[in-house]
């Protein structure tokens, strides 16, 4: 399986695999020499997943896409889960339309810099240039507005990490008004500040929007929406809301996006009050919630164990017009599973199948986790079985969580057989990745014991011996990981340098102390 992956240069180089990628000085320049004509620079880059490895991915993805609450941020895991190591196939320069919304006789100002330094020369060198030009009488020259056809007036494209620099230093001050400035458009703002939003700037995407007002192009609901969830994302509510008042008091109206960012993080912050003002607010304005609104407030009840206020919710969308959908039945699931009401989350399950809805993977995984950590296990083991039904395999996480409610009851005999048999039966490669994850999560819950149970019928390689070798280190069972180590040393398998680094730290610390090897 390949997966290509394109992006900006800043960005692909990243997550190249370096020792694969003999060409990357040479790339870098032809991609220097593209921005700085103003075109937009692309990177187009793959990498091979195996079938398991895609099938991981797969099911991680489906998991995060139907997550009510930290959507964004799961389905941010997945990707750079799969978007690393990858080798370069092809760069290129676009000419966005960044450039047509310039006149066709402006002088273009282009600056692409990677550091502070570099970018206050450029800027000097567009000031020095500036006063080159021949001025235009009238409010042209003053506002830095072009005419139709541009004569006199001066546009500045700048890449994004060059105004990086420049709004984030002194040297904000010293670009000048009379430039027109093509990213405050809105064209382009909500664009622009999703990208910083991204690369953790939020300060800046902030004082770029206010830069809208002063170059006359007054932000609109879409813009006030962009940084209102910008706020929101990074955890400033409060600042979020006081811009919703902003916006109302200048006659911008707010739609149920503006709602949506609100409610969702402050229902993070369980801020039941201010949540239920909003939802007043918005009866008052008379704004009707679809059904993400419902599907958040859903999700955060089932977390509170509140799942009576769950219950209400669904029964107020279905009255006002609005259907529950997967996502929303998984959300009350996971509340009845918190709450330890197995038979009800059960029990919604059996409604989605009335209703014509098909479980998806997450659903199972959430109804499994359940069941074991209530000690049902055999109810797990049931659920399992029917995921072929549903056209559907079990993912890796959910063999481990069933393994581990099997090793928890006691029941060590039938564990063996589910990975012998079972897992295999349903689908589940049982190759290197899959015995190392599932020893991993093991170790990880602290279960050793179990961990070296289940290593005794696998095929111990190199990967899944310094997996198992540090797990019982972590766990400090340092008698079992030597004598992991000595029968790996005895089949000619050499210790990684993670296990390494962790046995000499150990050494170190211990002295060769009695309780270490």
């Amino acid at each position: 399986m390949k997966v290509f992956v394109k992006g900006a240069d800043t960005s692909m180089f990243n997550v190249i695999d370096k020792y694969s990628n003999f060409h990357t000085t040479e790339t870098k320049a032809h991609l220097h020499a593209f921005s700085s004509m103003g075109l937009r620079t692309l990177v187009v880059g793959k990498r091979e997943l195996s079938s398991s490895k895609f099938e991981q991915c797969q099911s991680s993805y489906e998991t995060a896409s139907t997550a009510v609450m930290g959507r964004a941020a799961l389905l941010r895991k997945v990707a750079t889960n799969v978007e690393n190591n990858l080798i370069i196939l092809r760069s290129s320069g676009l000419r966005i339309n960044c450039n047509k919304l310039l006149a066709r006789r402006m002088t273009r100002i282009v600056i692409n810099n990677r550091s502070e330094e570099s970018c206050k020369k450029s800027l000097d060198d567009a000031l020095t240039l500036l006063k080159k030009l021949p001025s235009v009488s009238g409010d042209t020259h003053n506002t830095g507005r072009s005419s139709e056809d541009g004569l006199g007036t001066t546009g500045l494209i700048i890449d994004g990490t060059s105004l990086v620099y420049i709004l984030d230093t002194e040297l904000e001050d010293q670009v000048p008004l009379t430039f027109t400035f093509t990213v405050s458009l809105k064209a382009h703002f909500f664009f622009f500040s999703v990208g910083l939003r991204k690369t953790g700037h939020t300060s800046i995407a902030v004082r770029l929007f206010r830069s809208m007002d002063m170059e006359s192009c007054a932000p609109d609901a879409i813009s006030y929406n962009t940084v209102i969830h910008c706020f929101c994302k990074h955890g400033y509510v409060d600042c979020a809301l006081i811009l919703l008042y902003e916006m109302t008091k200048k006659g911008i109206s707010p739609n149920v996006i503006t709602y949506n960012s609100l409610i969702h993080a402050l229902c993070n912050l369980d801020r039941w009050a201010d949540t239920r003002r909003l939802l007043r607010e918005m009866v008052i304005r008379n704004i009707s919630p679809d059904v993400y609104t419902y599907n958040v407030l859903i999700n955060a009840y089932g977390k509170a164990r509140k799942t009576k206020d769950a219950e209400n919710v669904i029964k107020l969308m279905i009255q006002r017009g609005q259907y529950p959908d997967v996502v929303t039945y998984t959300a009350l699931m996971h509340g009845y599973c918190l709450h330890g009401d197995i038979n009800e989350a059960l029990s919604v399950l059996n409604t989605m199948r009335r209703k014509g809805l098909s479980p998806n993977t997450r659903c199972y995984n959430i109804l499994i986790y359940g069941c074991c950590k209530n000690l049902k296990v055999d109810e797990a083991i049931d659920l399992f079985q029917d995921m072929p039904f549903e056209g559907l395999t079990p993912t890796i996480e959910i063999c481990s969580r069933i393994l581990q409610g099997l090793f928890h009851v006691g029941r060590h005999f039938e564990a063996q057989k589910f990975f012998k048999e079972m897992i295999p039966n349903h689908g589940v490669k049982l190759d290197t990745e899959t015995c190392n994850t599932l020893l991993y999560d093991l170790c990880r819950k602290r279960n050793v014991v179990e961990a070296l149970s289940l290593f005794h019928i696998m095929e111990g390689d190199n990967v899944i011996y310094n997996t198992l070798i540090r797990g019982c280190l972590q766990n400090k069972k340092y008698k079992e990981g030597c004598v992991l180590l000595d029968e790996m040393h005895a089949r000619g398998i050499s210790a990684d340098n993670s296990t390494t680094s962790m046995l000499m730290d150990l050494r170190i610390n211990f002295v060769f102390n009695s309780s270490f090897c």
